[in-house]
């Protein structure tokens, strides 16, 4: 949801979630916590500006994220609650490609050995005159890129890529062996 804005939520135990691109510059913000033996500190109007995530066949779905906010301020650490962790492992993701949105739901997951998505948003921090920290963090355009590997063994993306073919995506990140 930091990255794109709004999200919806289908089905039940477990349940479906659909990110959607927010058309507008101010996407949701969060307070971002830390704390350690010396002090607690929080950041509050945190906006994410960019979010990599990246998959193995033989690793864990690895994510790295990189916040812009306000400045850190003391305060209190808050007591979080924790849940059972259930990983997100290589095999638990797959790739799908069709030339249409309606065809990623019958297409064939594509066989990678790995897989990295990246989305910036390219924020844009506004700090008025008489001001000591910032008042508003905006989007500018947003631009998803990334990468996957195959092995060589057909043209069939090279000869899409090369056409210029605009091409749907979907990557399905989804363990099976428990409800989240």
């Amino acid at each position: 949801m930091a990255a794109f804005g709004t999200v919806g939520k289908t089905g039940s135990d477990p349940y479906t979630h659909t990110f959607t691109v927010l058309n507008n510059n101010s996407h949701p913000a969060y307070t971002i916590w830390g704390t350690d033996d010396v002090s607690a500190e929080k950041s509050s109007y945190c906006m994410l500006d960019e979010l990599e995530l990246s998959v193995d066949a033989d690793g864990y779905v690895m994510y790295k994220a990189k916040f812009l906010g306000r400045k850190r301020e003391n305060d209190s650490a808050p007591t979080p609650a924790y849940t059972t962790e259930n990983d997100f492992r290589g095999r638990d993701v797959n790739i799908y490609f069709a030339s249409s949105e309606a065809g990623l739901s019958a297409a064939t997951a594509i066989k990678a050995k790995s897989v990295r998505i990246t989305i910036q948003k390219n924020l844009k921090e506004y700090q008025a005159i008489g001001s000591t920290d910032i008042d508003s963090i905006h989007n500018q355009q947003l631009l998803v890129n990334g990468d996957f590997e195959l092995i060589y063994d057909a043209v069939t993306h090279l000869d899409i890529f090369e056409a210029n073919t605009k091409q749907y995506m979907k990557i399905e990140i989804k363990n099976t062996d428990v409800d989240l």
